[in-house]
């Protein structure tokens, strides 16, 4: 029997469905794929001391290589970690009980684990002082410059570039692969992740041209939404993956309120009664796990244009969306088998 034009574009759906479930990254929550090898110590480049790194609060000059380094962002935890070097001590992220992101976790193999921080209102600063640091690294902190100035009593520190919050991760781990001696390494760390995230465009081509959003949402009464704006960490990796950023993104200063612009991120209050304002594409919703039952089949997601058209990807703020939001090279390694897929299904149906 002849197979009908119908027939055919609806076994295309198909295929391309099974194949976002199953190939090659698709493998949702499971994290990294293979087990990490024995872990093989980086080798300083040669000739990397002195170094000298500019940051948005002054010069710094490494004059040999840090022994001690503590991070004061997940980024640059992780970071240190791609080089096989593990902190003395950093910030507690707050999204498990140890303190440490999933990938963080499967890339320490087993090893001891730094001292955590807790800096979720206030410095420790006698904590980190304690822990005698030769190097404190906060590339993308929310680090204020008297912070920085406190911090600098006890250590060199490598203060964001830029604006707090809001360094993406190739310069990220740049900035600490020049730092520790091993810019080579981390050179070949960005190459390996850009390459996978090439062939995930490749596998999902309908990731291309598609246009999103991303959002955290809370169920609090009469909560806003809270808009990432353009050079955020979470748009810049979903433009990364061949998405483009909707209008409404481009226009999120024009609507909201920023929201703490002096600690970042670049995040816009998005008011609740313009929701359905906020059109795309795709929209990506960072929800706390213990919300999204409540939230999913609520009035507030349901009058945002792509969640309402079932092209809607929310994410766990607590695993992918906090892997976004402090976007490193481990954290895209989660990204690119554990996410893609998924926004990659409601891509192809956006253009159904």
């Amino acid at each position: 029997m002849r197979e009908s034009e119908a027939d055919r574009q609806n076994l295309k759906r198909r295929s391309f469905l099974a194949s976002a479930i199953l190939l090659p990254f698709g493998l949702a929550g499971c994290g990294f794929l293979e087990p990490t090898a024995a872990v093989q110590p980086v080798p300083a480049d040669a000739d990397s001391y002195p170094v000298k790194i500019t940051s948005s609060y002054g010069d710094i000059s490494v004059p040999f290589e840090p022994k001690r380094i503590v991070a004061l962002d997940s980024a640059s935890a992780d970071s240190l970690l791609a080089l096989d070097i593990v902190p003395v001590g950093m910030s507690n992220s707050g999204i498990q009980s140890n303190g440490a992101s999933p990938w963080f976790d499967f890339t320490l193999n087993g090893r001891p684990g730094p001292d955590l921080l807790d800096s979720s209102k206030t410095l420790p600063l006698d904590q980190i002082k304690n822990l005698k640091p030769d190097l404190i690294l906060a590339v993308n902190s929310s680090i204020s410059r008297q912070d920085y100035g406190d911090l600098s009593k006890i250590a060199l520190v490598l203060a964001p570039p830029g604006k707090p919050m809001n360094t993406d991760w190739k310069t990220t781990m740049t900035l600490v692969g020049q730092a520790l001696g091993r810019a080579q390494k981390a050179t070949q760390l960005i190459k390996e992740i850009a390459d996978s995230v090439d062939q995930a465009i490749g596998n999902y081509p309908a990731l291309k041209g598609t246009t999103v959003t991303y959002f955290r949402a809370s169920a609090a009464p009469g909560a806003d939404l809270s808009v990432f704006g353009l050079s955020s960490n979470p748009l810049q990796v979903l433009t990364e993956l061949g998405l483009e950023l909707a209008p409404s993104v481009k226009n999120a200063s024009k609507v909201g309120a920023v929201l703490d612009p002096s600690s970042g991120p670049q995040l816009y209050q998005w008011p609740r009664d313009k929701s359905a304002e906020l059109s795309s594409d795709v929209a990506v919703i960072s929800l706390a796990a213990s919300e999204v039952a409540v939230m999913k089949d609520g009035d507030l997601l349901n009058t945002v244009p792509a969640y309402r058209l079932k092209r809607g990807v929310i994410v766990d703020s607590a695993s992918n969306g906090f892997a976004l939001e402090n976007a490193s090279v481990l954290s895209m390694r989660w990204i690119v088998r554990n996410l893609v897929s998924e926004i990659a299904k409601v891509a192809y149906l956006s253009k159904k």
